[in-house]
């Protein structure tokens, strides 16, 4: 063996070992994979050690409330004193529970420490596989709290009316410098969206916030795989039409003035989103926190939380100004879901850049329409493997008439090379006689070369629905945990496939083995082997499939199934119904000799 060829095994193996060893993951500030048990179990202690101090410094509130409404009760009433003792007594979690949410509000600052879906749990893999899935990520600061001027409610002691509550609705007193502060959570029957009322007479005099500071949790994994994440983001909209899409850097603040119509926080496939009542001018301060402080500092790394609120308009009338209410959505971001609200939240699902061709009109629809039809032919069959084979069926039924002008004209084009090749050695020297007799061999064959530029359009057609496709089943909800029946050990079209996972991990390819890719590149090098004769361009036979295969190891498995089966229907097209050109045996002649040849 050479020594250039064992020296090149030994830089692969070296190169192997490096980009899968501790050194290589803390150059990039990445935690080692490989060492995910004792990660785990350092980063559950930390978490255990946090809501112990957190829990520690809550009784320490809670028992200083008590004594204050211990002491306040009795100085009002000797009378009422032995009666009102009983009343004191631990803070109590009250819950408010439809057909689709649980929402656990604790006495304590009457905040909203956990919102459950109930229509989802989390998924394979995850640690916490099967259980409901928790939307709040600190449900140790929680959301829905509130400051009065320059008073921090937010573990302020607050008492459960009974009287005035039902099932449906909670109702929270408490006193703040002698006036009663109360503050309303009502739940509709089967409805993401929760009522809430602020109401005090102090709010007709100082400025007033609502915060969600617990931020919203990542539900799809608890590791640091940047696949099943999704970069969390702010989302305002304002001026009644203008949407504006917010991720700030690590540990930064902004502040924001204006009229704003809501204000939305998103993660992968849940959010919050805050929509006052009256249209006034508030305040808006956003900040952000890391997760994870030991992994790599990135969008997927970052929560946020922010303060919502108003100052008290001027000329206040106490009977007027004395409340402020919104409306609250908690939950998935499915589309049906975000249009129940009526003001637009459905707009935070796709964007698009108005610097390419405006899209900031067009692909946001692309991408509601490409759902739309996935969920309508996921309820007409059943199956959402099924409706993406549909949907990748009744694209290529669109397209057609545009592939099949322009295959045929290629397959015609491929036939005249050998001819084509002959004329260009021959003027080699002479360009321009060199163009003029292929032009002449083209109009000999009745075949017009500018036809084969038009296998570019059903490209530029697609592209847009590719992306929008490829957008959608990482982004909607309505696909998350979807399979197939004739896919079964995909468990998640939404999310990449993992059939197993490799001991080791292959840079850019990662460590998980799946079917589908490899079925696609496979394909993808038939097609390519039927359409490609041209020697020069004979590499992208080998190479394209490789590369795609590099790249959708990593893709949703749903995206990978649709450009699969987009192959196969490309190699049925041109197996049965491209027609075979006849060329006819028509000679060169040599006009600056005079002579055939």
């Amino acid at each position: 063996m050479k020594k250039e060829t064992l020296l090149g095994f030994a830089i692969l193996i070296a190169g192997f070992w490096f980009f899968n060893s501790p050194h290589y993951y803390r150059l990039i500030g990445q935690p080692f994979p490989f060492d995910a048990q004792t990660q785990q179990a350092e980063a559950q202690q930390t978490q255990q050690n946090l809501i112990d101090e957190l829990r520690a410094q809550a009784d320490i509130v809670v028992r200083q409330e008590q004594e204050r409404a211990l002491l306040y009760i009795s100085e009002s009433s000797d009378d009422e004193y032995a009666d009102s003792v009983e009343v004191i007594a631990p803070p109590r979690q009250i819950i408010l529970e439809n057909n689709v949410l649980r929402l656990t509000i604790d006495e304590i600052g009457a905040r909203i420490t956990s919102a459950q879906a109930l229509d989802f749990t989390y998924g394979r893999g995850h640690k916490r596989e099967g259980e409901t899935v928790e939307i709040i990520s600190d449900t140790n600061i929680g959301i829905m709290t509130t400051a009065i001027g320059p008073n921090d409610l937010s573990r302020t002691r607050f008492f459960f009316d009974e009287e005035e509550s039902n099932e449906s609705r909670a109702i929270f007193t408490s006193l703040l410098n002698g006036e009663t502060v109360r503050k309303v959570f009502e739940l509709n029957e089967n409805s993401h969206l929760v009522n809430f009322r602020k109401q005090s007479d102090l709010l007709a005099q100082q400025a007033s916030f609502v915060a969600l500071k617990g931020g919203v949790a990542e539900s799809e994994s608890d590791d640091d795989r940047s696949p099943p994440f999704s970069e969390r983001y702010i989302t305002i909209a304002s001026d009644g039409n203008k949407i504006e899409r917010l991720t700030v850097g690590r540990a930064e603040t902004r502040e924001r003035s204006g009229l704003f119509d809501w204000v939305a926080l998103n993660s992968k496939y849940f959010m919050f989103a805050l929509i006052p009542h009256d249209r006034v001018n508030r305040d808006l301060t956003i900040s952000s926190f890391v997760i994870n402080e030991r992994a790599k500092v990135e969008g997927i790394n970052i929560n946020y939380a922010f303060e919502f609120g108003k100052n008290p308009p001027r000329g206040a009338n106490l009977r007027d100004d004395n409340y402020v209410e919104y409306t609250v959505f908690i939950g998935p971001s499915r589309h049906s879901y975000l249009t129940e609200a009526g003001v637009g939240l459905e707009r935070t699902l796709f964007r698009g850049y108005g610097w390419f061709f405006r899209a900031d009109l067009w692909f946001p629809p692309l991408c509601e329409g490409v759902l739309w039809f996935l969920n309508f032919f996921g309820k007409l069959v059943g199956d959402y493997g099924i409706s993406i084979l549909l949907l990748t069926l009744l694209l290529k039924i669109v397209t057609f008439p545009l592939s099949q002008a322009s295959i045929n004209s290629m397959a015609a084009m491929q036939v005249l090379q050998p001819k084509i090749q002959d004329i260009q050695k021959k003027y080699k020297d002479n360009k321009q006689l060199q163009q003029q007799k292929i032009l002449e061999l083209y109009q000999s064959e009745g075949i017009n070369p500018l036809a084969s530029l038009g296998g570019c359009i059903p490209l530029l057609v697609q592209m847009p629905i590719m992306i929008a496709l490829f957008i959608v089943l990482r982004k909607a909800v309505e696909l998350r945990g979807e399979t197939t029946f004739f896919l079964p050990w995909v468990h998640d079209l939404s999310s990449a496939e993992v059939l197993f996972r490799l001991p080791f991990t292959i840079p850019f390819y990662g460590d998980n083995f799946a079917i589908l890719p490899i079925a696609m590149a496979g394909l993808m090098f038939v097609q390519n082997k039927m359409t490609i004769k041209d020697p020069n361009q004979i590499a992208m036979v080998y190479l394209m499939p490789v590369i795609m295969l590099v790249m959708f190891n990593n893709f949703p498995a749903g995206l990978t199934l649709y450009f699969g089966f987009s192959s196969l229907l490309q190699i049925i097209q041109q197996k049965f119904f491209v027609k075979k050109p006849v060329v006819s045996q028509a000679v060169v002649v040599d006009t600056t000799k005079g002579k055939k040849k």
